[in-house]
């Protein structure tokens, strides 16, 4: 288990990370500099087609998503797991605690998540199979 912490700006936001790569998955923070764990939610990718034996294409459809721990930022949190579900093929456990108004009503905001993280766990990834 590797642990590694960053820090992404968006505007004049500083967001802290945390990315925990595990051996099959990963658990990612997102939120300020008090790390607070106040939500918990977990993706997991539907793999196989039962009847044809053929892995189905990852749409948000085909993937679950668990909420663990909730509270009310389940549906950017669903979004943006979702999404890095959906690419990455493995399971993700997220703990999303950004709760600025301002970022939170950002139609740009979780675009620009879903891009940087999957960034770093993409990075995160090619470094442990090495």
């Amino acid at each position: 288990m590797k642990n590694k912490n960053y820090i992404i700006k968006y505007n004049t936001k500083n967001l802290n990370l945390q990315i925990i790569t595990m051996n099959e998955s990963f658990y990612i923070y997102i939120g300020d500099n008090q790390m607070l764990f106040e939500n918990l939610f977990l993706s997991i990718p539907n793999r196989i087609n039962n009847n044809e034996k053929t892995e189905q294409s990852l749409l948000p459809e085909n993937i679950s998503c668990t909420t663990l721990i909730e509270d009310e930022m389940n549906v950017l949190a669903e979004i943006l797991i979702k999404f890095l579900v959906s690419k990455l093929k493995i399971p993700i456990y997220l703990s999303f605690n950004v709760y600025d108004p301002l970022l939170i009503k950002d139609s740009l905001f979780i675009g620009f998540l879903q891009e940087n993280i999957l960034k770093l766990l993409i990075k995160n990834q090619i470094k442990k199979e090495n």
